[in-house]
């Protein structure tokens, strides 16, 4: 469940896991990530180990990748967009992001299963040069009430805990402090 404030509460990795996203998270100080990243674990999908996640800063607009551990390695399962908003939903092991590009904005929601993961839903606006907008939900063109009503089932107020927020630094003494 959620801790107060909306944050899920953090659960590290043992054993392999540790050792992996170890090695994972020492490879990207090493290549010289930048002092903005932050990184943490939560257990998207209650699967017993936790998902690495590694946000390119501390904003709700971070760019975020997420891991999962699939028994020997960490596997590179979504990542959202930056100047978009990455989130968990409680229960079902829930991620969405969002992309937003020059006059239009995709969103992609995730669900995440014993190290994959499936896109099962993905929300498309884009406005043209006259300022009319149009709209697609898994492909097909719908009109705003119906790209509204799925957007919602994700992204309405509550659904997601943002996640980038509630991270370590991307450090040597963090990593080594954590995952020892």
């Amino acid at each position: 469940g959620k801790e107060e404030g909306g944050a899920y509460p953090e659960t590290l990795p043992q054993g392999d896991a540790a050792a992996a996203f170890k090695a994972l998270l020492t490879e990207k100080i090493l290549s010289g990530l930048g002092e903005d990243v932050m990184f943490g674990f939560m257990n998207i999908d209650d699967d017993g180990t936790p998902e690495l996640f590694i946000s390119q800063g501390e904003s709700e607009y971070s760019a975020v990748e997420i891991y999962c551990f699939d028994g020997e390695s960490p596997v590179l399962v979504c990542t959202s967009g930056s100047s978009g908003k990455t989130g968990v939903a409680e229960g079902g092991g829930i991620v969405a992001g969002t992309f937003k590009g020059e006059g239009s904005q995709s969103n992609v929601v995730y669900r995440l299963d014993g190290g994959k993961s499936t896109v099962i839903w993905s929300g498309e606006t884009i406005t043209g040069e006259d300022g009319a907008v149009e709209y697609t939900s898994d492909g097909e063109t719908v009109d705003k009430d119906t790209y509204s009503e799925s957007y919602n089932q994700y992204y309405a107020e509550g659904n997601l805990t943002e996640i980038g927020r509630n991270a370590h630094a991307l450090t040597e003494e963090e990593v080594n402090g954590l995952l020892n």
